[in-house]
């Protein structure tokens, strides 16, 4: 009996081994004209894989300047007094570019990282920052908790 308790174990750690290599760390970069500047093969994607390993890290980019936050978001609501109007083209943009690269992928780790452009810092725009910010990360959190 001991010998079968050994060989059953022997046989189970290498799926476990295999099934922890293959979860993945997802790193989406996106935003406005800061981020849509930014190449992140030179330095970036060298350090996340140098941290976590090659085989575990997949990075996508997507990102556009002169666009409104709630573009990425995929159920925008306007914050109180705010008239613009919600328009989820960019999100559809950018799940386009992280399905075909998650796909048969374990994700371990989702880690969304946000470049704002220098217009939206505009004192014209700051009274509903952060509330455009706060509604933009809440949406994000419903799709991730959705698991696309």
């Amino acid at each position: 009996m001991k010998n079968l308790s050994l060989f059953a174990f022997l046989l189970i750690v290498p799926f476990l081994a295999f099934a922890q290599q293959e979860a993945a760390h997802l790193f989406i970069l996106s935003g406005q004209s800061n981020m849509a500047g930014l190449n992140p093969a030179e330095s970036f994607t060298p350090a996340v894989e140098k941290a976590f390993g090659k085989d575990k890290v997949i990075v996508v980019n997507s990102a556009q300047g002169g666009q409104p936050i709630r573009r990425w978001s995929k159920d925008w609501k306007p914050a109180k007094g705010d008239t613009a109007k919600a328009d989820r083209k960019l999100y559809v943009t950018l799940m386009t570019v992280v399905k075909p690269a998650i796909t048969d992928r374990e994700i371990a780790t989702v880690t969304f990282l946000w470049m704002q452009g220098r217009r939206a810092r505009a004192k014209s725009t700051a009274r509903f920052t952060a509330a455009r910010s706060k509604g933009f990360w809440a949406s994000w959190k419903r799709t991730w908790n959705a698991r696309i």
